[in-house]
């Protein structure tokens, strides 16, 4: 079965406490599950507000078992009692996403309301020459790239319409680094139109991950 990467975004509930007993426990509650691989957790970059706990399943029949299972419906309440509206969606990934998510910094874009399969065919396209240029020198700080399509329908505001949508993560040095990258002659510039079009939005953010 195919891996599968979870992704919770949040913010705090009480703000003065960002490392509670009740994260702890349901970060210990996901690590005992044989299905889970790893859990990440960080902030983003551009708006610390906003939280991110990142989960490696062996595939979506793990999730899916602890899920239907009498564990889930005590940890997802835990899991509220200090993330305020969280949301929750998953992408199976190509390659495995491990290299990206174990960079010092993590980018993390997400395309929303795509046309398939033009778009899914472009961003496979921008992360395979992501990976070409990294290997091959021309982009400083690079680590890995990894893309892949959301599982399920998402919209990008809480009143939206969920509709279609991809993810691209690539591992960098520092956020500094995939900036300058951009900044420079190369792959990026070379290839950045593929992700302008067949897509209504992108989201693109940093993060910092801990793997716990």
């Amino acid at each position: 079965m195919a891996e599968v990467t979870e992704f919770i975004t949040y913010t705090l509930k009480h703000p003065e406490n960002d490392h509670s007993a009740a994260f702890d426990s349901a970060v210990s509650t996901l690590e005992s599950l044989d299905g889970v691989t790893a859990v990440y957790h960080g902030t983003r970059l551009e708006d610390p507000t906003l939280h991110l706990i990142i989960i490696s399943w062996t595939s979506h029949d793990a999730f899916t078992e602890f899920a239907a299972s009498e564990a889930y419906t005590p940890w997802l309440a835990n899991l509220k009692t200090f993330a305020a509206k969280p949301t929750f969606y998953q992408a199976h990934l190509d390659p495995s996403p491990t290299q990206a998510l174990d960079a010092p910094c993590t980018e993390i874009m997400v395309a929303y309301g795509i046309e398939k399969p033009e778009f899914t065919q472009n961003l496979k396209l921008f992360s395979d020459r992501m990976t070409e240029g990294g290997k091959a020198g021309a982009l400083k700080g690079w680590h890995s790239s990894t893309q892949g399509e959301v599982t399920t329908k998402i919209a990008r505001d809480p009143d939206g319409t969920p509709a279609d949508a991809a993810l691209l993560l690539i591992g960098w040095d520092s956020k500094a680094a995939h900036e300058a990258a951009k900044a420079a002659p190369g792959p990026i510039r070379d290839n950045i139109y593929l992700l302008r079009t067949a897509v209504d939005s992108v989201q693109m953010f940093h993060s910092i991950l801990e793997k716990l």
